[in-house]
């Protein structure tokens, strides 16, 4: 019985023989002595599993255990080829960590980087929030992406999937790519026009500094704008919006002279009313319209007319300065009275205390009932 090739292989190690007989893998029908070889290196000398051999396998090592002709004759110097050989379809070829340098073309790299990519099992929108230069180096890229992009994970992501992600979009935005703020506000319009075709009011009912944040503007937001979300969209749209008509905007927000300031504005310069045209419409309801009551509940008391006489005294005497019955009061008395809604509710639709609000049901009812009598 003739001499195997696992113990040809053993006296090679022990140093009982130079080398393989002549011949022994040029003519190594259906490679099935490399195929053995591999096996029995990988397994019964180096005792590996399938992780050890991601970890470790290398040309050094077919060097190391004299496989250096078989490797280089059978496989064309590719451990890869060898692995896969010997153990069919168990590896991939970038699963292996220690990659000739010779193995990445830009092409590999990126049929590497998709792999990646599907087997996190994530959407692109969810994918776009965990990749950065950590997790490329975690998979085994950061090699060729200094190699092909310039260290830029965005440009080696753009080349797999071309224009679907903006540079803003991702985890870590490009070095640089927010030193000019025109950058940042082009961003904004792009994202309130063009991706979401916001109207103003949907402007108001959305937009905060969470929004600015959850869509990458935090750095623009913190190194041009002291990380004020509305000084940045007042940049982008000059005195087209105010503040206080947000919905995210705080009470902390309001002082008695923004309360003021904001009043005097929305009468001037976004209603622009005169003084007979202001008495015509000003009213509590006039006030929550334009997001102002609050302030007026905070600093003046509920007092309307004492807040806007603070900006033009004696607009309204004291005589008009005094809780009035409105249509807006008997609306919500009868709504009341009719059983649509409690107490509280119409106390607080009232926007009075409770001790005026019962003052002035008592005048109302008191009124109806005088002209009832008539």
């Amino acid at each position: 019985m003739g001499i195997t090739i696992e113990e040809i292989y053993r006296e090679v190690l022990a140093n009982k023989r130079n080398k393989f007989p002549r011949h022994t893998w040029s003519e190594d029908v259906g490679r099935q002595n490399a195929k053995r070889l591999t096996r029995y290196l990988i397994e019964e000398i180096l005792k590996w599993d399938i992780e050890d051999v991601k970890k470790h396998v290398s040309c050094e090592i077919f060097y190391q255990y004299r496989l250096r002709g078989m490797l280089k004759i059978v496989y064309n110097v590719s451990p890869f080829a060898a692995i896969n050989d010997a153990y069919p379809g168990v590896l991939t070829e970038w699963d292996l960590q220690n990659l000739p340098k010779h193995f990445w073309t830009k092409n590999k790299a990126i049929e590497r980087l998709e792999y990646c990519i599907q087997q996190t099992n994530l959407p692109q929108s969810e994918f776009i929030k965990i990749y950065d230069i950590n997790w490329i180096k975690q998979n085994g890229l950061d090699s060729v992406l200094s190699t092909y992009w310039n260290h830029s994970p965005y440009k080696m992501l753009n080349d797999l999937y071309p224009n679907t992600f903006k540079e803003y979009e991702m985890k870590q935005s490009p070095t640089g790519y927010w030193d000019d703020p025109q950058t940042a506000l082009d961003v904004l319009r792009e994202l309130l026009e063009e991706k979401y075709h916001y109207t103003t009011e949907e402007i108001y009912k959305v937009y905060s500094y969470g929004w600015a944040q959850q869509h990458g503007l935090t750095r623009p937001l913190t190194k041009h704008w002291q990380h004020n979300a509305f000084m940045m969209l007042n940049d982008l749209y000059p005195n087209r919006f105010v503040p206080w008509y947000f919905k995210s905007i705080k009470k902390s927000f309001w002082t008695k002279e923004q309360g003021l300031d904001a009043l005097q504005y929305t009468i001037e310069h976004i209603e622009k009313l005169t003084s007979e045209d202001l008495k015509k419409v000003y009213s509590r309801e006039w006030l929550r319209k334009h997001k102002l009551y609050v302030p007026c509940k905070k600093y003046w008391n509920q007092n309307i007319y004492e807040m806007v006489n603070e900006i033009y005294p004696n607009l309204y005497q004291q005589k008009e300065n005094r809780s009035e019955i409105t249509e807006e009061f008997v609306s919500t008395y009868e709504k009341w009275k009719n059983g649509r809604i409690t107490r509280l509710q119409a106390i607080k639709e009232s926007g009075w205390s409770e001790k005026t609000f019962y003052k002035l049901v008592k005048r109302h009812e008191r009124s109806s009932n005088e002209w009832h009598s008539v």
